[in-house]
């Protein structure tokens, strides 16, 4: 190897720990405040931003890895924002043949391809991340209200808000619950519904915690594995118990 490639692989691995570091942080400062979000107080816009940001850094941390691990050198360039494109390129690299040879990775294969929740909590972060996305809707719609330039978007604009979007993913565990609860309780519901996307976001980065700990990215991605390994260990039992802080 040349020397100055060395060097540069180097200061990219420098790079790369930041990188990693800076997106899990991310990730739980968004799911700290997703967790205190409530019916009463709505935090969409701070965890969303978080989330995606934290999301998108930490997928292109893992293609790196396993495009390095392959070849031997980083990507010159990671274009996509998006997280579904993120996330499939993961589902048709890193869970090679080797790697699915490890223990409940066909279990996580089948989670990230298929889970609902999941797959609609990347389109909806994915939407809100976009350059052109919904994360700056609002501040467009101060100078064109109804958005007059969007009309190919395939939903209205106010059920782009990202209030109203985020609301339907907990709907799903609202409902879930089922009952009717007096004004008072339905907090508790809300406070149910952060929980347990909570633990959607949980398995998933558990997942990604097993690519680094299990070698599925090489020798230089299971250096990385301690920065991650609360959630590669975390158990089922513990999925939405954990407390993040700001």
């Amino acid at each position: 190897m040349p020397q100055y490639q060395a060097k540069d692989e180097s200061l990219q691995f420098l790079y790369v720990d930041k990188e990693f570091l800076t997106a899990i942080s991310t990730i739980e400062t968004g799911m700290a405040i997703l967790q205190n979000n409530r019916l009463g107080r709505r935090n969409e816009f701070p965890f969303m931003t978080l989330l995606a940001n934290g999301i998108e850094r930490l997928l292109k941390i893992v293609q790196h890895l396993a495009v390095f691990h392959v070849g031997g050198r980083y990507l010159s360039v990671a274009k996509t924002h998006n997280l579904d494109t993120l996330r499939r390129w993961m589902l048709d690299n890193c869970f090679t043949p080797a790697y699915l040879q490890e223990p409940n990775m066909h279990a996580d294969r089948e989670y990230l391809a298929n889970d609902p929740v999941l797959l609609e909590m990347f389109a909806v972060l994915s939407d809100f991340a976009d350059a052109k996305g919904d994360r700056y809707l609002y501040m467009d719609a101060i100078v064109d209200p109804h958005l007059s330039k969007e009309k190919k978007k395939p939903l209205s604009v106010t059920d782009r808000w990202p209030d109203r979007r985020w609301a339907k993913l907990e709907d799903i565990f609202i409902k879930q619950a089922g009952g009717v609860l007096p004004s008072e309780k339905l907090d508790e519901r809300y406070r149910h519904a952060s929980r347990e996307l909570v633990r959607v976001i949980e398995r998933f980065m558990r997942i990604v915690g097993r690519f680094f700990a299990f070698r599925g990215l090489g020798a230089t991605g299971t250096g990385l594995s301690a920065y991650i390994h609360h959630f590669t260990t975390m158990h089922e039992d513990a999925f939405g118990k954990n407390a993040y802080e700001i």
